[in-house]
């Protein structure tokens, strides 16, 4: 299928595609997500935190009063047995015909400890991820712990990955350290019944758009497969003989997965395995693998084009998307927002026994929920590439542990208000939007606004879930 194959096959985006001059409209950039040792990764960069973000006051007699929170799994091993399977396939493939140089026996031995590792744990939050979740409930806590100290019962839920409830678990333990000791509701949704949290495993239009869709050509027109050809004979010439090299160039090996999907046939998409391992190994650090690196077999610039392709995969299948389509992945998280509103809602008339809901899921659903809240300009669609990688970041949208939250704040005989925050840190709600004062908005302006986008896409707040997973699979 395409979709393994996408990325080294568009590495011949050099300084064609993202040109390095200067352009006539200018185009914000946003904050790139980049912890210590760890560039260059996308989406599997480790949470960077917030830093020394800043928190501004509530207008004078405002308390939080409710949350609700989305936050994406931890970092987490690999996926399952699949890179390296391929890999330590293709090395013994080589090895038995005497073909492995000193490089790949190196190389082999880190690949097969990382696979060795790896038995029973594929999918599974690393320490590294259990730890982000756990300090970030401990953060929580200590942030509105006027909200927490009351003991009212909070709402936690999560798909039906066992890494989100992993997630949601380790975030309570670190909540429950601040002193926390309410009652909490721990459910999780069952697979493609969860029009909220993986909204996007419902839709079959948007299946086949992110396999087939317009987006892949988008990118591929501006490839140039002589510099993607160089790239990837140099990588994987490092490791075998160069007539080895050249039989894989030729097409003539398989390497497949655990579950048999093709994962390597050809230098490219060789290449793109180990950059798959490159990209996972920061979130295994604290599990004893600091002292592997595949990012040396790489040069920076060519770790850095693969991170801007991979953001432009993203850009296209989670995010706006070229101008003048419709931007399915934004459209389906409507029925999230609907949830959040109501939940909101709820909250404030004092029909929920809840402080907060806490909601665990996927980089697939808070990425695609910013762009549909239009925080910056996560909504801004682009023909061109190069533009739109400037300010559409999933590194910083959805690293690792991403978390988007709304905090409410009430006072008496005053009109409820609404802060968002994006990782941590106080961020802005779209631009129709203005606020009382600093991230500050009525609650009354951020419903109306948000609830004229679902109604137009046929999620009104009083549609249920059972209708929502209906439109969602007939419309998308």
């Amino acid at each position: 299928m395409r979709k393994f194959f996408w990325l080294i096959y568009a590495l011949a985006v050099s300084a064609f595609l993202f040109p390095a001059g200067s352009h006539d409209a200018p185009v914000a950039t946003v904050e790139k997500a980049v912890t210590a040792d760890a560039a260059y990764l996308g989406s599997k960069v480790p949470y960077p935190g917030p830093g020394a973000a800043a928190y501004t006051a509530p207008p004078q007699g405002y308390e939080p009063s409710f949350i609700y929170w989305l936050n994406r799994h931890g970092s987490r091993n690999l996926s399952g047995f699949k890179y390296d399977k391929s890999w330590l396939d293709m090395i013994a493939l080589a090895e038995s015909e005497g073909k492995l140089t000193e490089t790949g026996a190196v190389v082999k031995g880190d690949i097969q400890r990382i696979a060795n590792y790896e038995k029973g744990k594929y999918g599974l939050l690393t320490l590294l991820g259990k730890n982000e979740l756990y300090h970030i409930g401990q953060r929580t806590g200590v942030l509105y712990d006027s909200l927490f100290d009351g003991g009212k019962p909070l709402f936690a839920d999560a798909t039906y990955k066992e890494r989100t409830q992993e997630s949601r678990d380790s975030f309570l333990t670190g909540l429950k350290t601040t002193g926390y000791a309410g009652e909490i509701t721990v459910t999780q949704y069952e697979k493609k019944k969860d029009p909220y949290l993986r909204s996007l495993d419902i839709t079959p239009r948007y299946g086949e758009y992110e396999e087939e869709g317009d987006w892949y050509e988008n990118i591929i027109a501006f490839t140039q497969t002589d510099e993607a050809s160089k790239i990837n004979r140099r990588v994987i010439s490092q490791f075998f003989a160069p007539d080895f090299v050249d039989r894989l160039d030729r097409g003539e090996f398989a390497f497949t997965s655990e579950d048999d999907d093709v994962i390597i046939n050809s230098l490219a998409t060789a290449t793109n395995a180990l950059w798959e391992l490159y990209i996972i190994l920061p979130a295994l650090k604290d599990d004893g693998f600091s002292d592997v690196d595949m990012g040396k077999y790489f040069r920076e610039e060519e770790l850095i084009l693969f991170e801007k392709v991979q953001n432009a995969k993203s850009f296209y299948t989670k995010g706006p998307g070229a101008a003048g389509e419709e931007p399915l992945a934004l459209e389906i998280m409507a029925p999230l927002a609907k949830r959040m509103i109501n939940e909101v809602d709820a909250g404030l008339a004092g029909e929920s026994p809840y402080l907060g809901v806490f909601s665990f899921a996927h980089a697939e659903t808070v990425v695609p929920l910013v762009g549909f809240l239009e925080i910056g300009k996560s909504a801004v669609p682009s023909d061109d590439i190069s533009e739109a990688i400037k300010y559409w970041d999933v590194a910083y949208y959805g690293p690792m542990a991403a978390n988007l939250e709304w905090i409410v704040y009430t006072a008496e005989g005053k009109e409820p208000l609404v802060k968002m925050l994006l990782n941590e840190r106080e961020t802005t709600f779209a631009d129709q939007i203005k606020s009382v004062t600093g991230c500050y908005y009525k609650w009354s302006e951020v419903k109306d606004y948000y609830r004229g986008k679902l109604e137009n896409l046929g999620f009104g707040l009083d549609t249920s879930s059972d209708e929502n997973i209906a439109t969602l699979k007939a419309r998308y």
